[in-house]
């Protein structure tokens, strides 16, 4: 006969007294739920303001729950509509980690690349990495600008693409946030079209 006791006192799987304690109670769901909505509420008004300022080319928010294990949410614009793209300007929502102001650019010349490279500011960060796609900040794939020394203009071996972030931490401002947001995709874009 199997002992079931003995199984439940020797299993891995038994829930500590924080898990217990969110399983218990509804607020973290429906709090999740409402933070997520109005962060994808901010993020469409972000797309609808840049769809204003830039032309009609339209935007996506996509989301998910699986960034590091962690909830996200992202706002690319102009949407990517073909692999081969040349420029995106992306919003993305880390659940946990903050706000990332990213630009991509593909299909880059030296001369398109150096003259990106020398618009970052100080506290923005440029990827070393290969994966265009890499948002771990402190996963070693970026530098920051600030950490260049002023002998190297150009410590990052040219690549015909290149991804800038800017962070945002949660205790900036919300208004700055938006600001920030149009501000950035103004100074690359502008780059993007040369």
């Amino acid at each position: 006969m199997v002992n079931f006791d003995n199984m439940l006192r020797k299993s891995t799987n038994k829930l500590n007294n924080d898990e217990l304690s969110l399983i218990s109670n509804t607020w973290y769901p429906l709090l999740k739920k409402s933070a997520m909505e109005k962060i994808k509420n901010q993020l469409h008004e972000i797309g609808e303001r840049l769809i204003e300022k830039n032309g009609g080319k339209a935007f996506k928010i996509s989301s998910g729950e699986r960034l590091l294990d962690l909830p996200y949410m992202v706002l690319d614009y102009p949407k990517i509509e073909r692999q081969d793209f040349n420029f995106v300007c992306r919003v993305l929502f880390w659940w946990g980690k903050g706000i990332q102001l990213q630009v991509i650019f593909r299909n880059l010349t030296k001369e398109q690349y150096s003259q990106i490279l020398a618009k970052v500011s100080v506290e923005e960060l440029i990827l070393t990495g290969e994966n265009l796609w890499e948002n771990d900040l402190d996963s070693g794939a970026f530098i920051i600008k600030s950490e260049f020394s002023k002998d190297e203009l150009n410590p990052i071996e040219y690549k015909d693409s290149l991804k800038i972030v800017r962070p945002i931490y949660f205790s900036e401002e919300q208004d700055l946030f938006f600001e920030g947001v149009f501000s950035f995709y103004e100074r690359y874009s502008l780059l993007a079209t040369q």
